[in-house]
């Protein structure tokens, strides 16, 4: 785990797809109550939730996406009183999770002045909701967007290569291919992009310190 800004950290594990070295990213978010948001949650032994306990109480689970719910079971196991979040389709997936709020927009009580949540319309086989750390002016993505500087693992390089999504935050070629409603999308894009953020973290590759509005406008200018 490392920390990105008072009350936000992330940590990483290694993930691979179909031998295509992606890596997988969550972010932790403190809310004022001083309770604790996993957002993508990623598998959690017994180190690091040592070291989530000493940053305070899990009490929100969030599947961000129809996608990033791999390790969820697991770790809704590990914190059974906390509220699990998934998009709408994903109990169909997922018969064996365990969900307790729709991820729909409207977000929990606890995270008000802390976290907002913007859903991404248009891409129904995707249902991705990004999250505004207002406090920090940090957005976090999951599928949305990108950002690999760079790739050592040669099969990793060719595939971002052939989905122009390498050396620049970008929308791979499988994401543009989930949007059915380019109005729908845009019009939440413009939304979102009308809100005051700055870093931008991504599950795939690495966190943008800075000019991320900018990054995810031009990522996202082909809508």
């Amino acid at each position: 785990m490392r920390a990105l800004a008072e009350g936000l950290w992330v940590a990483e594990r290694p993930f691979s797809l179909l031998g295509i070295r992606l890596g997988g990213r969550m972010t932790i978010v403190r809310l004022a109550d001083g309770s604790l948001v996993l957002l993508s949650p990623i598998p959690i032994d017994d180190g690091m939730a040592a070291e989530l306990n000493a940053l305070g109480e899990v009490r929100f689970l969030v599947a961000p996406n129809l996608f990033h719910h791999l390790a969820l079971p697991e770790v809704a196991r590990r914190y059974p009183d906390a509220q699990v979040l998934a998009p709408p389709g994903l109990e169909r997936k997922r018969p064996d999770l365990r969900i307790d709020m729709p991820l729909d927009g409207t977000a929990p009580a606890a995270w008000a002045g802390t976290l907002a949540p913007f859903p991404i319309d248009g891409a129904p086989l995707l249902r991705e909701t990004v999250f505004l750390h207002r406090p920090s002016r940090t957005l976090v993505c999951t599928d949305l967007v990108f950002h690999f500087r760079e790739a050592d693992h040669l099969p990793t390089r060719l595939y971002l290569r052939l989905n122009q999504a390498l050396g620049k935050a970008a929308q791979t070629r499988i994401t543009r291919s989930a949007f059915r409603d380019r109005a729908a999308a845009r019009a939440s894009l413009d939304r979102l992009l009308a809100e005051d953020f700055d870093r931008l973290v991504v599950a795939h590759g690495a966190v943008l310190e800075s000019g991320g509005r900018e990054a995810l406008r031009h990522a996202t200018s082909w809508l």
